[in-house]
């Protein structure tokens, strides 16, 4: 077995774990920082793209597991998150600086959060259960917390990693040109 990966899984329990139990306790404002997605969105700067799918595909699952929305939505929505960000990193915002990750974490927010919004609302359809408030403002406050929160995570991740452990920090995030 390799033992990079059971690293990694155990680090993807705990995160979820943090997710789930901690920050969605919160109070209101602060519930809607979305810890994976940060997680996921700093994982394009190492290059690999194996161990950015492994992630993707063991807490996208947890939190489906916990969410309250129907089982799926939550890994739809994530899968699709990632694989525009991905695509955004490759193609676009190829210099991978703090800008680039701020750009595509608040998008990344926005983008998520729609989709949610969208997979609830064709859920509403075939049910009559109500997941949600669907409304433009809830979804309006919503985007707005998390894509601030999730961008100061972001450069907390950031600039941490150059502090606590500078042998961890990606070769491009810090290159001096």
């Amino acid at each position: 077995m390799n033992w990079r990966y059971l690293w990694h899984t155990i680090l993807i329990i705990i995160f979820s774990l943090i997710q789930i139990g901690l920050i969605s306790s919160f109070p209101n404002p602060f519930n809607h920082l979305d810890l994976i997605l940060i997680i996921l969105i700093f994982l394009h700067t190492f290059d690999d793209i194996n161990l950015l799918f492994f992630w993707l595909i063991l807490t996208s699952f947890i939190l489906s597991l916990t969410s309250i929305t129907p089982f799926g939505i939550e890994i739809f929505a994530t899968w699709f998150t990632i694989l525009i960000s991905y695509f955004l990193f490759t193609q676009i915002l190829t210099n991978k600086s703090l800008y680039s990750l701020i750009v595509i974490t608040a998008s990344m927010t926005l983008v998520k959060q729609i989709f949610i919004y969208l997979f609830i609302g064709g859920a509403r359809l075939f049910t009559e259960t109500v997941y949600y408030s669907m409304t433009f403002y809830s979804l309006g406050t919503t985007v707005f917390y998390a894509a601030i929160l999730n961008l100061i995570g972001m450069i907390a991740i950031y600039y941490s990693i150059g502090i606590f452990n500078p042998k961890l920090k990606p070769y491009i995030l810090f290159n001096k040109r």
